[in-house]
């Protein structure tokens, strides 16, 4: 059966990893300071990039990182993902000063959704599920760039920690458009949109990254959750009449997108052969 999925989503050129990488776990960051995975490299160096992840915060009353490049040994010269303390998408870039902007729309504690934020030579955008779109001049320019860090601020006075659950995090160095977004956040895997323009995007199992072709380092008890404890965003969307026990056919299956796929496994794993 899990033959039978491969075959249904395998795209025309695939990495060998890819099959594996369907169905990695999401990681859980219980509440505290001492809990992140990083790598002593910039994943880049340039103003131009995306950033983006599912994330299922346990709290959004308080500042909290899901992606951080910058430099490791000041409080300065910085890329971040992350939330304010309103449960807002916030996108930052600091080089000696700071320019900061949030999305329109908030998340929600204990549900998934999807943040992006993307950097311009001119400007910032961050985006909430695709939306609540919000931006601002960039003016700083981080510089000394040594260090990239998922749920956490690797600086030299490191804290604001992601308090829950991050998925399928990635670094690309472009700035996605409109319907790379939409097919992010509707649960296409990352390494299938604009795979030669992505520069950092970690297996959150092994924590091997094959684009920075190196290993981060965990720190604290990060937890690797199931794949299919993922509840992905707009079930009904994805799948249409099928919910609940409703039988699944082999007709279904052979016809389904891989979102919908995604959804089969979370719902009724046994369809699948998980």
């Amino acid at each position: 059966m899990i033959k039978v999925y491969q075959d249904i989503v395998q795209p025309v050129v695939q990495f060998p990893w890819e099959s594996v990488r369907e169905h990695e776990p999401s990681r859980l960051f219980v509440s505290g300071d001492t809990e992140f995975f990083s790598v002593d490299v910039a994943a880049l160096a340039t103003l131009t990039m995306t950033m983006a992840c599912f994330f299922n915060p346990t709290t959004t009353n308080i500042f909290q990182t899901m992606i951080w490049v910058g430099d490791k040994d000041s409080g300065a010269n910085a890329f971040v993902l992350g939330l304010d303390n309103t449960g807002a998408v916030r996108g930052r870039q600091r080089g000696q000063g700071s320019d900061v902007i949030v999305t329109t729309t908030t998340a929600t504690a204990g549900a998934w959704d999807h943040g992006i934020v993307t950097h311009t030579p001119s400007d910032i955008d961050v985006y909430l599920n695709n939306g609540g779109t919000a931006n601002v001049t960039n003016t700083q320019i981080p510089a000394n760039l040594d260090r990239t860090t998922y749920g956490y601020l690797g600086d030299s006075t490191p804290g604001s920690p992601f308090n829950g659950r991050i998925f399928w995090p990635c670094i690309w160095n472009v700035v996605l458009n409109e319907s790379e977004r939409a097919r992010l956040v509707s649960g296409v895997p990352p390494w299938y949109v604009r795979a030669e323009s992505i520069v950092s995007c970690p297996n959150l199992k092994t924590l091997y990254d094959p684009f920075m072709q190196l290993s981060f380092t965990n720190t604290g008890t990060i937890i690797a959750n199931p794949f299919r404890d993922w509840t992905l965003p707009d079930d009904t969307a994805l799948w249409g009449s099928v919910t609940g026990a409703a039988a699944i056919t082999a007709a279904e299956i052979a016809a389904a997108t891989r979102t919908q796929i995604h959804y089969i496994e979370q719902r009724q794993p046994a369809a699948v052969g998980f």
